[in-house]
């Protein structure tokens, strides 16, 4: 007998390790894999009822659906079916702006079995409302039901938490991914409670093990939906699947003894107890695997009736479910003492991957998007361009409200204009041609019809004082060569808001050589829920004239009001007034101009304007000319010239002529090729200096011409290549001071290339250049009895090199800096690096000819200021170290200073300028240097 009772509690200590190690290795199971944190979500029942209500408290869950017809109303105690039929962008514009107003959403079911439209429309549609849903409630609980539709091949797992199993099988391909399945029951001729019991009894095993969920229709009425409660009250946040097999055989009937089904089996860890359910069937005999138990509550889930059933040494268990489905909960034979749930530790939590962050961030998007229906601010465009071989920047600045409609183009309208800082003082401001690269119509983040891009997490790090994620985008071999970014996303880590965007842009066509952009979303002031992007630094580089132009761009938001009442009336009076305006059109930026057939509206502009034409009049004078030269013409740019992409610029002012033909997509490649020519009417001194003083019987007179052929290619979005082909014509002449017996150099062609690379980076300009000259002619030339000509200097190098940097600070005023070095092998006089106007190292004050060197260092600073936005002062310092052997230096300090003063002129669209430089570290250098233009715009 004593042995007896031992083997008895053996058996019954063996049943009880059993059920640990079991609820164990689920429990290590469910956290190993993945979607662990899917895996522990409680199951929840649901069904519909008879009033179309939900319940305010309860295990289960209401039924309710949305559809283009009703509104649901309160739905935080029922899974929301939304059934869509139509998946055009104005049908899920509908249902994502109605989602993204309900409130305490816990679960919803897309509903896309019977959609009409495109397969590929499939994920688009699943994002825009699975967005709309988590704006709404962002713990809400996501389920997908496709029928036999394709999903596609993206990864809809962040989009949604579970999936309706397919009628014909298991989901395969990118639907494999979505973790959890949701059952939803056919309607038969059943109870809810036979019908949820069913649904489980029907799963395969992989199946109930991902189950979250069982929906059935209804109605239901009172007594069906305590039917519902029943079932519902089973599944505690303590009972997982159970794998352990178990099943019944039917013992009445055609099939009695031989017919035998698996049964859905779960596991309690709180009490320790199996959880079998039983459907609606004939008597059946249940097996009872896995362990020894004592006894067994059997629940009629139609009535709510009990009866308790003793197992000490059973194998099995006779039931009869004729009327209707039944749970049966095992007890153990024997329980462990203390607490008998099974303790796993978890080593580490899988964090959310790019994917899931982005998808957060859309659900953040589509909150705030319904929360703004329009904006008005004040906008602040500081545009600072740079170009190439001109030691200058300048400043346009262009201030006005900017109008934002949700579903529509903005408009911005320009009030005031300020060039370096000077107000324009015209009525209307000027059309002038506007320079962008072609548009990115897919944004990183986007939801759109096709996803173009790829997320990957790269981290975590501050932004704004705020925990974000750093992710990085790239786009898809797919989107081909159509404009799109590459950069970075940084997404608070709480929030899930968008904090900065870094964007560059790749497959640049035409004229554009890069495009870079910073956006940085901060808080709407009164607001702090909404972010906008209240700041936006750029860098676009174009090839314009044969050159490389910078532009820096500096975008702030001032005085945001959201949702103004007045909205429609301030944006028409602004469409009814005389202001400049344009719009963000799908094509780029546009000018907004009046409808003449309907007064007080406006038309955009489709043929974009690309040219503009300046007359100019004023005069140059240094002491290296015999009198003042006049200026008397135009500068035209045309950057679109016959319709075909090319580019042309003429500056023509009487005694000079510069031009240049460029192509900046040569043969639809990312070349450009360019010609340029320069030409003078009025020859310019020439001055010999040795040993520090002017040697004025060496004086002779120059007349330069140049025509050189250019060939450029980007390499990356910072940096240019150029290749220069060039023939130098020079024509030398005798002064009135030159003496008798000095021999004038021959007039000769000089024939050469030039390689340069330029780089523009973060306000940075930097340049390397090396060249090499090959004269046609080259005879003695100068005084025979001190000569200076060698025969060695018929061909020669040069090289130099440069960086700048453009500071601006409030009020438009603006620091620049430079320094550069020159050098050069087998210089001659007419060779060297000079300092003049019109050379690309002009020093304030020095007349052109005066100053020569082989070798230098150089260094340019300059401060502007404007006073009452009417004048604006300019004070240039330059300074040289200067290395020549003739001349007598040997890191010989030079220093020159000019003021620049710009204001408007008398006419409307005009400006006047006025320049003087005088040296003030000269060594023996005298003179000054005058400049005087007037630029008048047509």
């Amino acid at each position: 007998m004593k042995a007896e009772n031992r083997f008895l509690r053996a058996r019954r200590n063996a049943g009880a390790f059993f059920f640990v190690t079991v609820a164990a290795l689920v429990a290590i199971a469910s956290l190993a894999r993945p979607d662990s944190a899917q895996a522990l979500e409680k199951i929840r029942i649901a069904a519909g009822r008879t009033d179309r209500t939900c319940p305010s408290a309860g295990p289960a869950l209401g039924v309710v659906r949305l559809s283009a017809e009703n509104d649901p109303g309160d739905v935080s105690g029922c899974l929301l079916i939304v059934e869509l039929r139509d998946l055009s962008d104005a049908s899920l514009d509908r249902f994502t702006s109605r989602l993204a107003r309900l409130h305490a959403l816990p679960y919803v079911l897309l509903d896309l079995s019977g959609a009409a439209g495109e397969p590929a429309r499939i994920p688009f549609a699943v994002k825009k409302l699975s967005s709309a849903v988590r704006a709404a409630s962002i713990d809400a609980k996501v389920g997908l039901d496709l029928g036999n539709r394709p999903a596609g091949d993206e990864d809809l797992s962040p989009y949604a938490d579970a999936l309706v199993p397919r009628p014909g099988g298991v989901a395969t391909g990118s639907e494999a991914s979505i973790a959890s399945r949701w059952l939803l029951p056919s309607p038969r001729d059943e109870s809810p409670s036979s019908a949820a019991v069913r649904a489980l009894a029907e799963a395969s095993p992989d199946t109930l093990a991902r189950v979250r969920l069982v929906a059935i229709a209804g109605p239901a009425d009172a007594g069906a939906w305590e039917q519902v409660q029943r079932v519902a009250r089973y599944f505690t946040e303590d009972v997982s699947f159970d794998p352990t097999p178990m099943a019944a055989t039917a013992t009445a009937g055609p099939a009695g003894g031989d017919e035998s089904r698996p049964l859905p089996r779960f596991f309690d860890a709180k009490s320790f107890t199996p959880v079998a359910f039983v459907p609606r069937s004939a008597a059946l005999r249940v097996d009872l695997p896995g362990g020894s138990f004592a006894s067994a509550t059997v629940e009629n889930l139609a009535t709510g009736a009990r009866r308790e059933f003793g197992l000490v040494d059973a194998k099995s268990l006779t039931l009869d479910a004729t009327s209707a489905a039944l749970a049966v909960v095992l007890h153990p034979a024997t329980k462990p003492e203390g607490d008998t749930r099974a303790a796993v530790e978890v080593g580490a939590v899988r964090g959310l991957t790019a994917e899931e962050i982005v998808a957060r961030e859309r659900a953040w998007e589509a909150g705030q998007r319904e929360q703004i229906q329009s904006w008005v601010g004040a906008m602040k465009a500081s545009l600072r361009f740079r170009i190439a071989e001109v030691n200058e920047t300048f400043d346009l600045t262009i201030l006005g409200p900017f109008y934002f409609e949700r579903g529509k183009a903005a408009d911005w309208e320009w009030d005031e204009f300020y060039l370096n800082g000077v107000k324009w003082k015209g009525k209307t401001l000027p059309k002038l041609p506007i320079l962008q690269p072609e548009k990115v119509t897919t944004l990183p983040l986007d939801i759109r019809l096709s996803e173009d891009y790829t997320y990957e997490l790269k981290g975590e790090g501050p932004v704004s004082g705020r925990r974000a994620y750093h992710i990085q985008f790239t786009p898809k071999s797919s989107v081909g060569d159509k404009p799109v970014y590459r950069g970075s996303v940084w997404i608070d880590k709480e929030t899930f808001a968008l904090l900065r965007r870094d964007s560059i842009q790749m497959n640049l066509k035409g004229e554009t050589l890069s495009n870079i952009q910073n956006e940085f979303y901060r808080p709407v002031p009164g607001h702090p829920e909404v972010l906008l992007p209240l700041e936006i630094k750029g860098q676009q580089v174009f090839s314009t004239a044969g050159r490389t132009t910078a532009i820096e761009r500096d975008v702030v938001l001032l005085k945001v009001e959201l949702n103004p009442d007045d909205f429609t009336t301030r944006r028409g009076k602004a469409w009814a007034s005389e202001a400049q305006m344009i719009r963000d059109t799908e094509q780029g930026m546009r000018y907004l101009i009046p409808d003449p057939a309907t007064p007080g509206e406006r038309i955009v502009q489709t043929k974009l304007s690309k040219k503009s034409t300046f007359g100019i009049a004023g005069a140059f004078y240094d002491k290296s000319l015999d009198y003042p030269i006049p200026l008397l013409g135009i500068q035209h740019f045309n950057f679109d010239l016959f319709g075909k992409g090319k580019q042309l610029s003429v500056f023509f002012a009487g005694a000079l002529l510069t031009t240049n033909y460029s192509d900046p997509a040569f043969l639809g490649t990312h070349f450009d090729l360019g010609a340029d020519l320069f030409g003078a009417a009025i020859a310019f001194g020439d001055v010999s200096y040795r040993d520090g003083h002017q040697v004025t019987s060496d004086k002779v007179k120059h007349l330069p011409a140049v025509f050189q052929i250019n060939l450029g290619h980007p390499l990356g979005p910072y940096l240019k290549a150029s290749l220069g082909i060039f023939t130098k014509y020079d024509n030398y002449q005798r002064d009135k001071d030159t003496a008798p017996q000095f021999v004038t150099p021959v007039d000769t062609l000089t024939n050469g290339a030039e390689l340069k690379l330029v780089a523009n980076i973060s306000g940075f300009n930097a340049s390397v250049a090396g060249s090499y000259f090959d004269r046609s002619k080259w005879q003695f030339w100068g005084d025979p009895s001190d000569p200076e000509y060698q025969p060695s200097q018929k061909d020669y190098f040069r090289w130099e090199a440069s960086v700048s940097k453009d500071q601006y600070f409030s009020g438009f005023r603006k620091l620049h800096a430079s320094i550069g070095y020159l050098d050069g092998t087998d210089l001659d006089r007419f060779s060297k690096y000079e300092f003049g106007s019109f050379s690309s190292h002009p020093m304030h004050g020095f007349q052109s000819g005066s100053l020569r060197t082989e070798k230098a260092w150089i260094a340019n600073l300059s401060y502007g200021l404007n006073i009452e936005d009417i004048i604006r002062f300019e004070g240039f310092y330059d300074q040289a170290l200067l290395t020549d052997s003739r001349s007598g230096f040997q890191n010989t300090y030079f220093s020159g200073a000019g003021l620049l003063a710009s204001l408007n002129g008398p006419w409307q669209n005009s400006l006047f300028r006025a320049e003087l430089g005088v040296p003030v570290v000269r060594h023996g250098v005298t003179g000054f240097v005058v400049n005087v233009l007037m630029l008048k715009l047509f």
